[in-house]
């Protein structure tokens, strides 16, 4: 899908129609069109490798080390991810990323799947503007993606199928959940609250949890830290 994204965009073609596999539309904001437009010439076998190679990355962050990473892929759901070509482990190192105090890479995660912008502190705001402004940026030569993407993803796709099996709690009820834990004021209550509150939340994206669990591995690996991972003050 990212390749055939990426080649429409240069053809002049509508990126976000409903494609006949419905699993194959498109539904991250205009900045990953632009993205995926400036790379989708490369052989599609190299941005296979390099998405694994940003999946391992993420979970070897997620989990502080090697050996950790070992338990990790013992859960199912990790190993299947893997090898997917999705962005889920990369998307919860984001959301770990963004609660020890750097945005950037939850702002452009956020572009794909919206719930990473709850990791965001408040004190990283301003960052995190700087950061979406540059993404913004990029798409000024195809404006017309930005309505194109309200009206054919952020409207239209509430009447359409869920793709694939769902994990069975509504969104509203993730988001209710998600909302008393921002409440909390507690990181890993933070990353879990982001961790659920995606829209769309498939088995796959259990792998999400592994976030909750980094803040707290990361927490207890580093002395003189404050409760969930910061330090004091």
């Amino acid at each position: 899908m990212w390749n055939r994204v990426g080649d429409d965009l240069r053809a002049g073609l509508d990126v976000y129609a409903r494609q006949p596999v419905l699993t194959n539309t498109f539904f991250y904001a205009p900045p990953w069109a632009v993205i995926f437009a400036a790379v989708s010439w490369l052989p599609v076998d190299l941005w296979y490798v390099g998405i694994v190679a940003l999946e391992v990355a993420a979970v070897r962050y997620l989990a502080g080390s090697w050996t950790r990473v070992g338990w990790f892929c013992w859960w199912p759901f990790v190993a299947f991810e893997l090898p997917s070509g999705n962005f889920n482990l990369i998307m919860a190192a984001s959301i770990v990323v963004a609660v020890r105090g750097e945005p950037r890479p939850a702002v452009l995660m956020a572009l794909a799947k919206l719930a990473p912008a709850i990791a965001i502190r408040r004190r990283d705001w301003r960052k995190a503007l700087w950061a979406l402004v540059v993404a913004c940026a990029i798409t000024v030569p195809w404006l017309w993606l930005w309505p194109n993407w309200v009206e054919e993803h952020m409207i239209a796709a509430l009447s359409w199928p869920t793709l694939g099996p769902q994990i069975p709690i509504a969104l509203p009820v993730r988001l209710a959940v998600a909302g008393a834990l921002v409440v909390a004021r507690r990181p890993w209550a933070t990353a879990l609250a982001a961790a659920i509150a995606t829209p769309a939340f498939y088995f796959g994206s259990l792998v999400l949890l592994l976030a909750p669990i980094a803040v707290v591995l990361g927490a207890r690996a580093t002395p003189g830290r404050g409760r969930g991972g910061h330090a004091p003050g």
